[in-house]
């Protein structure tokens, strides 16, 4: 009966109907308590779910606590290097990725890891799943010299394990893809891209979500080349597949819909995009619920767009929104939160409302700083320097304010200095850095006279 309501409750998932889904897990909880006991294994595969399930829906704090719980009991009654042990260790690693903690989540991943390597050797699909995770982190930091290797190690081997054809495959060629495209190697994104799409067409049939989410980043592909007919068309298809196979109100739709509201935005339709980006917006609130993270998304672009169609009211109120959203969700000093105040600063800067603005954009600055305290502290070499240039148009932004309306205010122009000089010391040390590490490189490649040897 347990596994009868678990399967029903992914189906559900699958749909994205949390709320049902959600119920029928919990019942399915309840049976294996009473059934099993509360530290048997398969207690644990229903906490596993429920956790899953909260980690969709962004309830990130109800979602940690029952793979916690989980993991306990598969120690308890499997051991500590039971696969099942790495399956709820690789689960805790994604909730740390996704709160910006990368030490830990990529410290839980060795962790899952080393468990599989154990278990099942060295060639087992679960070691390829281990080796792309670890790439992911490596992503999300910049660093895609080490990130490429481990996502073409987890290839080598789908490919060797699995089978040519295998959607395993699929996923890794796209999700290589994806790592192309922010190296901006068009050109080995979308082969790889049409390589997946190949697979998931012949394995899983037109008309998979699959196809479409190939689709999907294929455009998204096509629309950075400035390819806005390719694109518009391929963006249509994906849409087509997703609403007829997950329903209208699914969270996957809703993306789609916003990424060609981004589309139309760029080619200058801004009545076309309002209205994806509006369609789009009740979906999430819709499935997902107010308080979804994933909301802040979808405002910003609406707010983006109001901004530029000089609708500034409009734009206020979603940038209001979207700030409370991830204030509430990441706490008021999150770096997260600086770009929704930026945003806001330019904003009150474009409606007259400058002494507001300035207040917003000193906020954004200091946030903005906290973050690259913490990239400087994980991140690589390139991926500093990266991140300071992304700022550049925000700093010269508000450099320029200072300059121009606010040179007399002494306290406004030592902000500007202030932050000058901070982002100065933070490039000169990342180049400082980087030198380091080639000089040392260099060393090491010397041979020693004393250790010669002439022929």
């Amino acid at each position: 009966m347990a596994q009868c309501l678990t399967n029903l409750a992914a189906l559900y998932d699958e749909k994205g109907d949390y709320v049902q889904a959600e119920s029928l897990y919990q019942e399915a909880l309840a049976i294996q308590r009473t059934a099993m006991g509360e530290h048997h294994p398969d207690v644990a595969g229903c906490l596993n779910n429920l956790g899953m399930l909260y980690l969709e829906k962004g309830d990130y704090a109800r979602s940690e606590p029952l793979y916690q719980e989980a993991l306990a009991i598969y120690r308890t009654a499997l051991g500590e290097d039971h696969p099942n042990v790495a399956k709820i260790l690789g689960n805790l690693a994604g909730l740390s990725r996704i709160k910006g903690d990368y030490p830990q989540a990529e410290s839980l991943h060795r962790q899952a890891l080393n468990i599989y390597r154990t278990a099942m050797g060295e060639n087992h699909p679960e070691v390829a799943r281990c080796f792309n995770n670890l790439a992911a982190i490596y992503q999300d930091k910049g660093d895609y010299t080490h990130a490429e290797p481990l996502y073409q190690k987890a290839l080598a081997l789908r490919r060797i394990v699995l089978g040519e054809n295998h959607p395993d495959v699929a996923h890794s060629l796209q999700i290589l893809a994806h790592l192309y495209c922010d190296m901006r190697d068009y050109p080995q994104a979308e082969e790889l891209c049409w390589e997946a799409l190949a697979i998931w067409r012949t394995s899983m049939g037109e008309n998979h979500p699959e196809v479409a989410y190939n689709l999907d980043t294929l455009a998204g592909l096509y629309t950075e080349k400035g390819d806005y007919i390719q694109a518009e068309s391929l963006y249509w298809r994906a849409l087509g597949i997703l609403q007829n196979v997950l329903g209208g109100n699914h969270r996957e739709v809703a993306a789609t819909l916003s990424n060609l509201g981004l589309l139309y935005q760029e080619m200058g339709d801004y009545t076309q995009a309002e209205s994806l980006y509006q369609q789009a917006l009740y979906i999430y609130r819709t499935a997902l619920g107010e308080q979804h993270p994933d909301l802040t998304t979808c405002l910003n672009n609406l707010a983006s767009l109001y901004h530029g169609m000089g609708d500034y009211i409009q734009a206020e109120a979603c940038y209001q929104r979207a700030l409370a959203l991830r204030r509430a969700f990441w706490g008021e000093q999150d770096p997260s939160t600086a770009t929704e105040l930026s945003n806001l600063g330019f904003l009150y800067v474009a409606q007259g409302r400058k002494t507001e603005g300035l207040a917003l954009l000193e906020q954004a600055s200091s946030l903005f700083d906290l973050r690259i305290g913490q990239i400087f502290s994980i991140g690589s070499e390139r991926q500093r320097m990266v991140y300071l240039k992304t700022l550049e148009g925000q700093l010269s932004s508000l450099l320029s304010l200072i300059l121009q309306d606010f040179c007399h205010d002494l306290k406004a122009v030592q902000t500007g200095l202030n932050v000058v000089l901070q982002r100065k010391a933070i490039g000169a040390e990342a180049l400082m850095m980087q030198r380091d590490t080639i000089l040392a490189v260099c060393r090491r490649e010397v041979v020693p006279p004393s250790e010669m040897v002439y022929c």
